[in-house]
Parts: structure tokens; C-alpha cells; sequence
């Protein structure tokens, strides 16, 4: 076997006829870095948000780019292939030839840089998908931010349910590494149906992962708890309880407060010898659930109820995202010698803004067929407002509870989780992003030890909340230390944990394997 480093590979989809030569170089796996091309836009555009209809002109330069690498892969002689995904139009900031007139002209007339496809979602057609051609040979698919560039230079965005619609196609695939945002908060019913659409389009796809060591996505959904789906199970979460029982996966990583069910870490009706190789977990959750509640209780009404939101004279308050602009507007803008005062500025954006729009075809601009928000919205101080209220929508800072029964059977399925994953390593399970209200709770092999955190407002709950934890935590390995509980909680809970702890063990799917588990607790 070749102990050589693999070979990396940049192209773009203009230079794919390249890639063959390229790949006949290589004597072993190669990293390849694809950059899809999308068109460039009219510099006067920089100051909008994309259009549907440019939106439909990505999305269809993004389809037939993506055919074009698969075929070529499926049918060409190849090495193994680690793919590196993105996409940008050679108009966007970043992409620019800063010496060009174009630049020049954008930086005269005002730019909101990468805040432009906010609202866009990079996705192939539907009508495309028979196409796509079985690609054998890539191993590793990758298509996220790395935490270095996460700034105003941030990539584009490619919708969930083409990520694994694309995935779906490689038998092979073995590491799996996703950015999917769900921060499209003004438009929720959108958001909603692309939630909806990724966690069905996972749920399929994941039944050709058989080789899938490594299940790691982003999904950062916020604060916000504008999701009210119709009851029932939630398809993201369902499809997340899948991959989870992948039998070669050794890592499953959910990072950045992703609003998910409380039953995702609840073993499947047909779990039996579930996580074989789950050597590391770590998922990371916003307070919000998929059904619009909370894993906090709210004795408080919700803070958009209050009548505070937004003062009467907002015009003549400072915005608190004016500080925001301030890296995408022209540089004379800023400028101290100039002394054109910051309202100004914005001022003169939002004219900008207001006068491209007015030249904008009717076909360009449009309401969605499922939200109420104009589309392309205008940006503005009124827009950063809407933006904030929509984003925390259905979250109140005053929800000082944790002990809730969905808090509960989430502390519960993850603690069962490790307790049946045998050569698990590391588990880590963070609930919450207020540093007054949340719950960290850390598991280590190496160490024989459970570490918990919480926020300083909860100390007093902690008690029902491991009630019907502590006795498994304890259990396992034969007697696991518990630190970060207040002794107090320990020592109430320390009876009441080991008889109700009596139905898990490392490994114990089977009822004669629990029954075995329930007489060793007797023994402890």
C-alpha cells in the first residue's frame, strides 16, 4: 500500500476537461478541490440580495458543473478521491479582480458583500437527479467553512437535501463533513420545507453508507423556535437516529445548536448490536425544539409578546447591526477624513438599494408562495430589525427551567447511548448557548469518568434531571466516577439511580443482556 501523502488537486469547472492528466499523475489518493463557477452578476447588484431568478441561473450552472465531475469520475480511470466542494460567481466579494473597472464601480456605489446569497441555497435540480451517474471512487465528501475563513468571506450555501441526494451516489463514502444552514429566519415556511426536505433526502440516502466511518454536519439553527412543524416525528431527527446505527461509523458529530428532538439519542426498534465501532459522539443542541417548544420550560410570556421590541423613534436610534455594515461598505465611506457621519452612510446604501430595485424586472422580484416577507428583501436597518425579531422568534432569555420531561429523556437517551456503545472513547452532549442556562454533560473511557457543567440558574434541578441517570452513569465499566454534581445531588440520587439504573449496560441490546445488567447494579 502507498504510504505516499495524497496528491492535491485545485480546479474549477471551467478547467474540468483538465482533471484527467491531472488524476494520471497520481499514485494514490488525491484531494480534490472542486470550484464550481456560477455567472457573474452586474456590479450595480452587489448592493442586493440574489433574485429567484439568479438563483435559478446558480442552481442550474451548479447542476450541470456536478454532472459533469460525476460522469467524468464514473468513467475515467481514477484514484481514490477526498472532495472538496464549493461555489462562487467571480463577481463576489473575494472572487473580484480588484483591478478591474468593475471593482472600481462596486466600490463607488456600496456592496453588503457575502450577506448577498444569505437567503440562497446552492441546489440541484430535481429534474437532474436520474443523470447521476454511481461514483465509486470518492471517499471522502466535504462541503463546510473551515473555522479560519468563517468571516465576511464566507462560502456559499448548498441546500441539505442536495448534499445528501448527492452523497447517495457513493457506495464508497466513508468521511462526511457538512455545513447546513438553517438560519433562514424570515422566511420560516421555506425554512421549514428545506429542513423537512434535507432530513427525507438523509433518511434515503444514508442506506448506501455502508463504508461511513465519519458523519459530521453544522447545522446551526440558533435560538430561534420558529419551526411549529405538524406533529409527529421530526424528519431530521428520525433520519439523524439512523445514521447513528450505520454499522462502520466510528464518529457522529453534530456541532453549532442544531434544533433537534429529544428521542435522538432513543435506540431504533431494531437496534440490536447498534454502534459496534462508535468510538466518539458529540452533538451539540439549541434550546428550541422542531415542533416550536423548548427543552426549558417558560413560566414567562415569549419576548416577542413584549411591547419593547422595537422603540418608537427607531429611526433615530442607533441600530445595533449598523456596526454590521461596516465591512461592506466602500472604503471612502469609513473614512475619518471625510467626515461623513455613519447614518449617512447608510442612508446613501439604502437610496442605492432603492433605486436598483425599481429596475428590476417584475419577474425578478416576487413573494414566496409560502411566507408573507417580500423577496428580495431590502437591505437596511428596517430589514436588520425584522431579521433580529424573526431570529429570536419563540426564545426567551427569562426560561429559567431545565427539568423538563423533553430535558429529561434527552439526558436519559444519552446516557443510555454510552452505556451500549462498547468501545466508545469520548461522548460530549452540550445543551444550550446562555452561559446562566445550560448542560454539558462529558464522557471519558480513558479517564473512567462523567463530567457535567451547567449554568449556575439550574443547580437547583439538577436532582430530577439525573434522577433516572445516575444509577447507569455509575454503572458503567463497573463504577464509573460522576464529577461536577453538587454532593448533595449525588447523595440524593445515589438509591433512586442504582434501582432504576437497572436496564442498561455497555453493549446490552438484548433482554437476556439487560437482565444480566439489572443483577450486577443489584451486586454494586
Amino acid at each position: 500500500m502507498s504510504t505516499e501523502p495524497p496528491t492535491t488537486i485545485t480546479i474549477t469547472s471551467d478547467d474540468l476537461s483538465d482533471l484527467p492528466s491531472l488524476l494520471e499523475t497520481t499514485n494514490g489518493p488525491a484531494n480534490l478541490h472542486y470550484s464550481i463557477l456560477l455567472p457573474a452578476y452586474d456590479f450595480t447588484r452587489a448592493v442586493l440580495f440574489e433574485t429567484l431568478k439568479e438563483q435559478e441561473s446558480n442552481n442550474s450552472a451548479f447542476t450541470t458543473a456536478l454532472i459533469s465531475l460525476f460522469i467524468l469520475l464514473s468513467t475515467t480511470p481514477t484514484p481514490t478521491i477526498d472532495l472538496t466542494l464549493t461555489a462562487y460567481s467571480p463577481t463576489d466579494l473575494g472572487h473580484r479582480d480588484e483591478n478591474s473597472d468593475d471593482t472600481y464601480d462596486i466600490d463607488a456605489t456600496g456592496d453588503i458583500g457575502a450577506r448577498r446569497w444569505r437567503h440562497s441555497y446552492l441546489t440541484f435540480l430535481p429534474s437532474r437527479l436520474h443523470v447521476l451517474p454511481e461514483v465509486k471512487c470518492i471517499r471522502s465528501f466535504i462541503c463546510r467553512t473551515p473555522l479560519k475563513d468563517r468571516n465576511r468571506l464566507a462560502r456559499r450555501m448548498i441546500e441539505g437535501a442536495t448534499l445528501a441526494r448527492l452523497c447517495g451516489t457513493f457506495p464508497g463514502l466513508e468521511v462526511l463533513r457538512w455545513e447546513v444552514a438553517e438560519g433562514n429566519f424570515l422566511y420560516p415556511e421555506l425554512r421549514k420545507r428545506h429542513r423537512n426536505e434535507f432530513g427525507t433526502a438523509l433518511l434515503d440516502s444514508h442506506k448506501t453508507w455502508k463504508k461511513l466511518r465519519i458523519f459530521h454536519i453544522e447545522a446551526d439553527a440558533g435560538t430561534s423556535a420558529h419551526f411549529n412543524l405538524a406533529t409527529g416525528p421530526d424528519p431530521l431527527t428520525e433520519a439523524l437516529r439512523h445514521v447513528l446505527v450505520l454499522p462502520a461509523l466510528e464518529e457522529f458529530l453534530i456541532g453549532r445548536h442544531a434544533v433537534l428532538a429529544p428521542n435522538i439519542f432513543d435506540p431504533l426498534p431494531d437496534s440490536a448490536g447498534s454502534f459496534r465501532e462508535l468510538k466518539k459522539i458529540t452533538v451539540h443542541l439549541s434550546p428550541a425544539l422542531p415542533d416550536g417548544g423548548s427543552y426549558y420550560s417558560n413560566p414567562n410570556p415569549p419576548a416577542s409578546d413584549k411591547e419593547e421590541d422595537v422603540p418608537e423613534d427607531a429611526e433615530d436610534v442607533p441600530d445595533e447591526d449598523e456596526q454590521d455594515y461596516d465591512s461592506d461598505l466602500p472604503p471612502n465611506y469609513n473614512d475619518p477624513a471625510s467626515n461623513t457621519p455613519r447614518r449617512d452612510a447608510l442612508l446613501k446604501l439604502e437610496r442605492t438599494i432603492d433605486h436598483v430595485l425599481a429596475d428590476l424586472d417584475e419577474s425578478e422580484t416576487a413573494t414566496t408562495d409560502e411566507d408573507g416577507y417580500p423577496y428580495p428583501p431590502r437591505y437596511g436597518r428596517e430589514y436588520s430589525r425584522a431579521y433580529r425579531a424573526a431570529e429570536v422568534e419563540g426564545y426567551d432569555e427569562g426560561r429559567a427551567s431545565i427539568d423538563t420531561e423533553e430535558a429529561r429523556r434527552l439526558v436519559r437517551g444519552f446516557v443510555g447511548l454510552v452505556a451500549r456503545a462498547e468501545k466508545l472513547r469520548e461522548g460530549l452532549m452540550h445543551l444550550g448557548s446562555d452561559v446562566e442556562i445550560f448542560l454539558r454533560i462529558q464522557f471519558s473511557a480513558k479517564e473512567a469518568c462523567w463530567s457535567v457543567q451547567y449554568g449556575r440558574t439550574i443547580e437547583p434541578e439538577l436532582g430530577g434531571l439525573f434522577k433516572e441517570a445516575l444509577g447507569v452513569m455509575r454503572g458503567i465499566k463497573g463504577g464509573t466516577v460522576v464529577t461536577g454534581l453538587p454532593e448533595e445531588v449525588l447523595g440524593g440520587l445515589e438509591e433512586e439511580g442504582k434501582q432504576g439504573s437497572g436496564d442498561l449496560k455497555r453493549g446490552a441490546n438484548s433482554e437476556e443482556e439487560q437482565g444480566e445488567r439489572e443483577a450486577k447494579v443489584r451486586r454494586l
